[in-house]
């Protein structure tokens, strides 16, 4: 068998020039954005604090403040409450090999500090990790009276939707609240999180005409497992079909309708006509993932939508105004390669212009794309510089981006950071990156950095030229 190490190399470090060209064309296929059915993040940016940490004691007083608020039907307090007691998966999502992404000062690069909480998310964290320690203390307290833990009713209930399902359906009608807030006895009571309270505070908060709980619900609707897509699609549609719809209604529906979801009962199918009226509507009252992506689809011409280069462009624009990292980037390979249709000349210095505003909003190929810059010292760049090529090769790693983990892994081999390369190729490989499979092979071939297993590289080489088979056959 021929040794893996001439088939890789070129792959895993391909020059930036190529790098940058398959960016471009990779551009060119763009997919309406997934963002995971989230609302705007500016929702959750309300101030709820001074810059001076808060005691406990003042703490306590803002949630308590919250409930009393939520109870004289306040919608906003309402909805802070529903987004405070939502669960979320504690689960660490990170392999042992990713732990090199998770340097404590880097990710605080954005962060304030963590005795200053700015909104509901750090409300919800300092809740968390209250009511987590109160746990523990009622552990200690207690002698467990068996060694077998018993599942509580309650916990069935929320395993099986008995309790979540029937509160996203919006035709079931909640009970009126009490007339006012009664704290109870053990204040820790208001921060065990549970889903079937958020969604009765989010039911409350749309009940009250709050336009973003609509939203979150037809998002819950959709992160249930099976999926109640029909269900969000209601949530959805009551705040999208009006005179002042709301974006990401109009935008969701549309990626619903554009991909459709088989696991849904009764199955939601594919109806492109009607996902573009969703993304067109969506991209008229300015919603910069819309803009984007029709956008695109002015530019490459759809058979639902012909090609309008002045409509793409106008397009592309408005959202990179409005911070769209994905639209930044793609008018900088735009305006780096140029382009006919849009009577774009190449300018190196426009293409550097909306790359960096692309790297501000952290988009994962701008990233990569500035690291190659630094990395070959390609124009407008005059000279290599290695320090900030790993500084964004890094960066965009940290958003899993599989070239960027690939290159580390790259530059780890070259300086003999065996252990290090490997952990960078197998996870860009986790993330499809057919260049790290083929180095891991070559590394599992040679014993290079990880024991020897000749058969555990064939069985990757056969996978992957099973994979350009089925590549070659689409």
């Amino acid at each position: 068998m021929m040794r893996m190490a001439a088939l890789v190399r070129v792959l895993s470090r391909q020059s930036a020039l190529f790098a940058a060209r398959k960016r471009l064309f990779q551009a060119y296929s763009v997919q309406p954005i997934l963002r995971q059915f989230n609302v705007s993040s500016a929702v959750l940016s309300r101030p709820l604090h001074s810059t001076t940490a808060p005691k406990d004691k003042a703490f306590w007083e803002e949630v308590k403040a919250l409930h009393v608020r939520a109870y004289a039907e306040d919608a906003q307090a309402q909805y802070e409450l529903g987004l405070m007691y939502l669960e979320e998966d504690e689960t660490n999502t990170s392999s042992p090999e990713d732990e090199w992404m998770l340097d404590a000062e880097d990710l605080r690069q954005k962060a304030h500090d963590a005795s200053d909480p700015q909104d509901i998310k750090t409300i919800r964290k300092n809740a968390r990790k209250m009511y987590k320690a109160y746990r523990e203390e009622q552990k200690k307290k207690t002698q467990a009276a068996s060694l077998v833990q018993h599942t509580t009713t309650d916990a069935l209930d929320n395993v099986f939707g008995s309790i979540v399902e029937p509160l996203l359906n919006g035709k079931k009608k909640l009970s009126p609240l009490p007339t006012e807030f009664v704290e109870p006895e053990d204040p820790m009571a208001l921060m065990s999180q549970n889903n079937a309270t958020a969604i009765e505070w989010l039911r409350r908060a749309a009940d009250s005409g709050h336009r973003d709980a609509y939203v979150r619900l037809g998002n819950l609707c959709m992160e249930h497992e099976p999926p109640l897509a029909h269900a969000g699609a209601a949530w959805y549609s009551l705040i999208a079909d009006v005179a002042n719809p709301h974006p990401d209604a109009l935008y969701n529906l549309g990626l619903l309708h554009f991909e459709g979801n088989s696991q849904s009962v009764p199955p939601v199918e594919v109806n492109v006509k009607l996902a573009m009226q969703y993304f067109m509507k969506a991209a008229e009252v300015g919603d910069p993932s819309a803009l984007f992506f029709m956008g695109h689809i002015f530019h490459v011409g759809h058979e639902l939508v012909p090609a309008n280069a002045m409509s793409s462009l106008m397009m592309l624009e408005a959202s990179a105004a409005k911070g769209h990292g994905g639209a930044c980037y793609y008018l900088a390979q735009l305006h780096r390669s140029g382009d006919e249709s849009m009577e774009i000349e190449p300018n190196a210095d426009t293409f550097f212009k909306y790359l960096k505003q692309a790297v501000e909003c952290e988009d994962a190929d701008a990233l990569y794309c500035m690291a190659d810059l630094y990395h070959y010292g390609l124009p407008p760049l005059t000279s290599p510089d290695m320090r900030l090529a790993i500084e964004y090769y890094t960066k965009a790693a940290k958003l899993e981006h599989a070239d960027a983990l690939c290159c580390l892994g790259a530059l780890k081999y070259e300086q003999r950071d065996y252990a290090k390369a490997f952990q960078y190729y197998q996870a860009a490989a986790d993330r499809h990156s057919m260049s790290a499979w083929k180095n891991l092979a070559d590394m599992y071939y040679t014993g290079t950095g990880v024991p020897q297993n000749k058969k555990t590289a064939e069985s990757i080489v056969d996978m992957l030229k099973q994979l350009e088979k089925e590549q070659e056959s689409d």
